[in-house]
Formats: C-alpha cells, sequence, structure tokens
C-alpha cells in the first residue's frame, strides 16, 4: 500500500479521483442509518419513530468525531506534505487515544441522562421506551465509532479514501444479514426490535475498527508506529483540541438543528416525525456526493497549504465551487423526480411517506447552499482556518433556523410544507454568505509568493 501526494497535479481530476471513493465509504455510512430505517418501518409507526427519537441523540454524542476526524485529516496531512513522518505518527496515535477516551466518557454521561434526552424530543409514551432501549444498547459502540472517523481522517488526510470504501462496503453487507436476524427474527430466534439493530451496528463497528487500525498501519508514512504514540501529552491535544472543538462544534450544531426541527415537526404528531425521519435519511443519501467534495477539498487543501502552495488553494475553492453547483443540480433533479418512489419504499404506511416525499420535493432546493457551504467550509479548515465552519453552523443551526421555523408555525394555519421551506430557505442563505467569505480569504494576495509556508 502506497501513500498519495494531493499537492501536486491537475486540481479537478484529483477531486473527482477522491469523490468516487470517498462517496462509497461516506454513502455506505449513510446507508446503515437507512437500512435501519427500512427495517423499523417494516416493525411499524411506534418502532420508526422509537428509532428517531434514539438516533438523533446518537447523532448528537458523535458530532465531536467528525471534528477529531478532520483535524485528524488537517494534521496528518500538514505533516505528511512536509515530510514529517515522526509528527505524523504521533498525531495519529494521539487522536486515536483522544478520540476513544472522549467516547467513553460521552457514553457514560449520555447512559445516565438518557431519559431526560429523549423527553426533549417529544414523543409518545410508547416511542420512548423504545427508544431508551435502543439507546442504550446502543451506547457502547459510541467510541468504536469515534475510532472509525478518526481513522478514517487519517486516511483522508493521506489520499487513501479507497480502504475506508472497500472496508464499509463489507461491513454494510455483514450489517444486513445482522439486522434481519436481530431484528425481525428467524427460526428459533426472537426478534429484539430495534434494540437489535443497535446491537448489530456496535458488532459491525468493532470489526470495522479492526479493519482500518490494521490496513492504517500498514501505510509506509505510519510504518515504526509506537505505543509510545498513544500516549496524550498537552501540546499534542492541544494542536488537536484546537482544530477538533470547532469543527466538532459544527457538527453539534447540525445536530442541535436537528433536535430543533424535529421540536417543532414533533407538533404536528407521530405521523409527521417518522415521515421527517425517512426523508432526512433519504436526502442524506443524495447528499453524499456534495459531503464527499467537501472531504476531498479537506484532503488536497491540507496538504497544499502544509506544501506552502497558496495558489493551488484558491484553485481548489474555484474548482471545487463549480462542481459542487453543478453536482447540486443533478441530485436536486433526481431526487425531485424520485421522491415518492423512495419514500413509499421504506414505510408500509401512506402517511409517514407522504410527509417524506413533500419534505424531499422542497428540501432538494437547498442542495445549492448545501455545495456552497460543504465546499466553503472544508476548503477553510484545510487552511486550519475552523471559525468559518464554527460560525456558518451557529448562525444557521441557532440562529437563522429557529427564526425561520418560528415564523413558519407561528400562524393558525400553519403546514409542514412550511417548515420545509424554511429549512432550504436556512440553506441557501448560509450558503452564500460562506463561499463570499472563503473566496475573500483564500484569494491569492499579489506579491506573496506561491509556496509561502503560511499557506
Amino acid at each position: 500500500m502506497h501513500d498519495t501526494d494531493l499537492s501536486r497535479g491537475e486540481v479537478g481530476a484529483q477531486l473527482l479521483g477522491q469523490v468516487a471513493p470517498l462517496s462509497l465509504g461516506l454513502g455506505l455510512m449513510l446507508l446503515f442509518g437507512l437500512a435501519d430505517s427500512w427495517f423499523a418501518g417494516r416493525m411499524g409507526e411506534a418502532q420508526l419513530a422509537a428509532l428517531a427519537l434514539g438516533s438523533t441523540v446518537l447523532y448528537v454524542m458523535s458530532a465531536f468525531s467528525h471534528g477529531i476526524g478532520q483535524a485528524t485529516a488537517v494534521l496528518a496531512g500538514h505533516a505528511y506534505a512536509g515530510k514529517d513522518t515522526e509528527r505524523l505518527r504521533r498525531v495519529v496515535g494521539q487522536a486515536l487515544a483522544l478520540g476513544v477516551l472522549f467516547a467513553a466518557g460521552l457514553a457514560l454521561l449520555t447512559w445516565v441522562a438518557a431519559p431526560a434526552l429523549l423527553g426533549l424530543l417529544g414523543g409518545r409514551d410508547a416511542a420512548l421506551a423504545e427508544a431508551s432501549r435502543y439507546l442504550w444498547a446502543a451506547l457502547p459502540g459510541l467510541p468504536l465509532f469515534y475510532l472509525l472517523m478518526t481513522l478514517y481522517g487519517t486516511l483522508n488526510g493521506l489520499g487513501q479514501s479507497r480502504v475506508f470504501g472497500r472496508a464499509l462496503l463489507a461491513g454494510f453487507a455483514a450489517s444486513l444479514c445482522l439486522n434481519g436476524l436481530a431484528s425481525l427474527g428467524i427460526g428459533p430466534l426472537a426478534p429484539l426490535g430495534v434494540t437489535g439493530l443497535a446491537v448489530t451496528g456496535c458488532l459491525v463497528q468493532g470489526a470495522l475498527a479492526c479493519w482500518l487500525l490494521r490496513a492504517a498501519l500498514r501505510l509506509p508514512a505510519l510504518r515504526g508506529w509506537r505505543g509510545s504514540d498513544l500516549r496524550p501529552t498537552l501540546a499534542g491535544c492541544a494542536e488537536l483540541a484546537r482544530l477538533a472543538l470547532p469543527a466538532g462544534s459544527t457538527y453539534l450544531f447540525v445536530a442541535a438543528g436537528g433536535y430543533i426541527l424535529f421540536a417543532f415537526v414533533g407538533r404536528f404528531g407521530d405521523t409527521a416525525m417518522a415521515g421527517a425521519l425517512l426523508g432526512f435519511r433519504i436526502e442524506q443519501v443524495f447528499l453524499v456526493p456534495l459531503i464527499a467534495l467537501g472531504y476531498a477539498v479537506l484532503g488536497l487543501v491540507a496538504q497544499s497549504h502544509g506544501a506552502g502552495r497558496r495558489a493551488r488553494v484558491a484553485e481548489a475553492l474555484r474548482v471545487a465551487t463549480r462542481l459542487g453547483l453543478w453536482l447540486a443540480l443533478a441530485l436536486s433533479a433526481l431526487l425531485y423526480l424520485s421522491a415518492p418512489w423512495l419514500a413509499g419504499g421504506f414505510s408500509r404506511d401512506a402517511g409517514p411517506a407522504a410527509v417524506a416525499t413533500d419534505y424531499l420535493r422542497i428540501v432538494c432546493l437547498g442542495s445549492f447552499g448545501y455545495a456552497l457551504m460543504i465546499t466553503a467550509g472544508q476548503a477553510l479548515q484545510g487552511t486550519q482556518r475552523p471559525a468559518a465552519n464554527f460560525l456558518g453552523g451557529a448562525g444557521r443551526h441557532l440562529v437563522l433556523q429557529p427564526l425561520l421555523l418560528s415564523g413558519a408555525v407561528s400562524g393558525a394555519g400553519a403546514v409542514l410544507d412550511d417548515v420545509w421551506w424554511s429549512v432550504a430557505l436556512g440553506c441557501l442563505i448560509t450558503g452564500a454568505v460562506m463561499t463570499w467569505s472563503a473566496h475573500r480569504r483564500l484569494r491569492p494576495v499579489a506579491g506573496l509568493p506561491v509556496t509561502d509556508p503560511r499557506g
């Protein structure tokens, strides 16, 4: 297995070359959740609502795994481009240790606070009881998920995204088989309901963590890695935290936005909650190529910035913005046309399917905003400027979106479609602002050498 230098070569070709394997890996991660929704939908509306509640809490608790993964990708890419293999091994080791220890403590706190966290979402009694069982069974897998995301960041920073995709393809196939056995019951095995989905998730995550750790340690850049590299140091933790906390907070804002959205949707009943979950899960799958483009930008910019190639960083942002808008156009058209078929295939009840269809056909317009947010935010993150993602996430999910949602449901004749329109509008506004900021910050400066070490 060899490393990949992303600091040289044609930008567009390298971005497109990374999008496909990254899409496979990210798509399979989301398909795990979509498959859970399919199995829960076969069980009934109450079980689907319970999964919506429990998975929303897990999404919040996993937010900082993305921050640690992104920080690892940036720091690993910088160290690799600078030919500093000792620093690279130290960054990866400390990120793995910090991620697992943080997740273990977070899982314990979540186990204690689970009833209160679920109660905030406003589900009905039957759904809350089922959601509690699901959440308690899923929490042992939280440290494993943090480990997976840290390894993903390592591989992405070294241009090895294909490894992650292959591992998740095998994991997804195993998950489908285990979900059928655990949740529905086959032969003498009694069904475990949505709790079975949580148990199989933990098993698959453990196997994937072992696979990816072995693959990462076989890379030439990480050969000679020692157990002592796992020992946390104050300087190492501070370096990771400087990037991971703002990036993780961004995902926490996304998760908080989900809490806020479901709190507004909950006013319309369990059918609306179940349909919103279906729509949200399907939308996530369609957004995978855009998210993958963002991760490709992150890896390429991190290595280019580490090598001091400022003009290449600016070019990457320009090319990625154009690619993102074209991808958004194709994806939104496809999602609009296929929404009824997709929603109907994931629920045996007509009510949730109709809600999900309306959600998808309106919110797909926000994909242009997602394209702008993702490419701009990841380009700035790759140059160790996490504030843009942080401020964009906070502004959208904690300020703009609640204001738009409050306005949408304030009237006596408020309907669910008003909620969906507010979500799409929030994406478009935030994307436009972040793109303007990124292009302004990363444009080449006259008189500054393109190899300036400040990037």
